[in-house]
């Protein structure tokens, strides 16, 4: 901040203070008795429902999709929590510690491994044993792409890429909704005027590249 920010603090809280008793957050525990106070504060609203600090951007995608194996930090950290409202004896502050977006951003490998052994002592304090896996049945599937059928749709997924979704066809629909063009290039182009996605061709002599990297079937027009 610079020195004229500074002044117009200081002048905000003289202002404040000639109206206004300055306490510390702990003295406040003293005031609930008085009239209007304890009152519960609804922070979330319909437009806002989570409060995020700083700027819009910094909402719960950042905490969800970002970062080093988030989904399974995430999802210890829920097994942390469960286990921390069955003890005596939580920890709710290291929990906040391990929730943290800090670690589900930018982290250096030094920096990663000391989450990491934090977090495991976590869970062999707080979490409950997982249940067993089941056990694997049915035929092995060693191609990359395999389709899943049932009577309403047709679903051909990707083992190499974590079950991407490459084809998708509909049962009343004439053609697949979505299918992956072979290209290195993955966004959808355009949405149909009926709401549907265009399909991406699968042969890329017929698919168009454009220079926003967007793909698109020339007859889908």
């Amino acid at each position: 901040m610079s020195g004229d920010e500074w002044l117009r603090l200081e002048a905000a809280f003289t202002s404040i203070a000639k109206e206004a008793r300055m306490v510390r957050p702990s003295e406040t525990l003293s005031l609930l008795g008085l009239p209007g106070a304890g009152r519960i504060l609804s922070l979330e609203s319909p437009e806002c429902p989570v409060p995020v600090k700083k700027q819009r951007k910094y909402n719960l995608a950042r905490w969800a999709v970002t970062g080093r194996d988030n989904l399974a930090i995430n999802a210890a950290c829920q097994r942390v929590y469960e286990g921390m409202l069955a003890s005596n004896a939580p920890d709710w502050k290291e929990l906040c510690t391990l929730w943290a977006s800090d670690f589900r951003t930018h982290v250096t490998e030094k920096r990663w491994n000391a989450y990491r052994a934090r977090l495991e002592a976590a869970e062999a304090k707080w979490s409950k044993p997982l249940p067993p896996r089941p056990e694997p049945h049915g035929d092995v599937i060693e191609d990359r792409y395999f389709e899943v059928k049932t009577p309403w749709l047709n679903a051909t997924l990707d083992r190499r890429r974590g079950l991407a979704l490459t084809r998708l066809k509909f049962k009343d629909h004439p053609r697949p909704c979505w299918a992956a063009c072979p290209m290195a290039i993955s966004r959808i182009s355009r949405w149909r005027p009926t709401g549907t996605l265009a399909t991406a061709c699968s042969k890329p002599r017929r698919a168009q590249a454009h220079r926003s990297g967007m793909v698109r079937d020339k007859n889908c027009a």
